[in-house]
């Protein structure tokens, strides 16, 4: 009876042995070959000033706090393509926060149902005409559009409005806008 228990204890210790490698193995690999690689990116990134990251059960949400830049759309992209691999694998949601007045959510509200049109029908010249017509004594109202996204900039003296519009559905990462900040 002692040899059987001997052996059952033998195989259980390898079983225990065995999964605290893989799940060691799996830690290490997701802390020094994604987690650190983007909180590097994130630091160093003079776009944001504070991030914050939600492991949620369907997916993990990356929360950003975005500073006042003199181009955004350069910078963003320049975080994109810097983390990118990182950001795809991970299937994350990035939730971007500005910091707008309410005079730049009321000229964003004017001008939101004509970024949707300008995607559904292809007519940004006509939302870049609207967006200069549309200026409301701001500071900057700029529209840049490149291959997968739509960024608008609005500034009003020390506040600000960025947001990023997907021009596909099928992009990664996928990228919420959120008008103020709740970092």
């Amino acid at each position: 009876m002692f040899k059987h228990l001997n052996k059952f204890m033998f195989i259980f210790l390898i079983f225990v042995l065995t999964t605290g490698v893989l799940f060691g193995a799996y830690f290490l690999y997701k802390q020094f070959f994604v987690n650190q690689p983007l909180s590097v990116t994130l630091d160093n990134s003079e776009l944001i000033s504070e991030y914050q990251f939600i492991q949620d059960r369907k997916k993990p949400i990356l929360k950003i706090k975005l500073n006042r830049v003199e181009n955004f759309s350069e910078l963003f992209q320049g975080f994109l393509t810097s983390s990118g691999q990182v950001l795809t694998e991970k299937h994350l949601e990035i939730q971007l926060s500005s910091s707008p007045n309410a005079k730049l959510i009321e000229f964003y509200q004017e001008i939101n149902p004509s970024l949707f049109e300008a995607i559904t029908l292809g007519n940004y010249s006509e939302l870049q005409q609207k967006i200069e017509d549309g200026n409301n004594n701001l500071s900057k109202a700029r529209l840049t559009i490149s291959e997968k996204y739509i960024f608008l900039e609005l500034e009003d003296d020390d506040r600000y409005l960025y947001y990023v519009l997907d021009r596909h559905n099928d992009n990664f990462p996928r990228i919420i806008n959120n008008m103020g900040s709740d970092i």
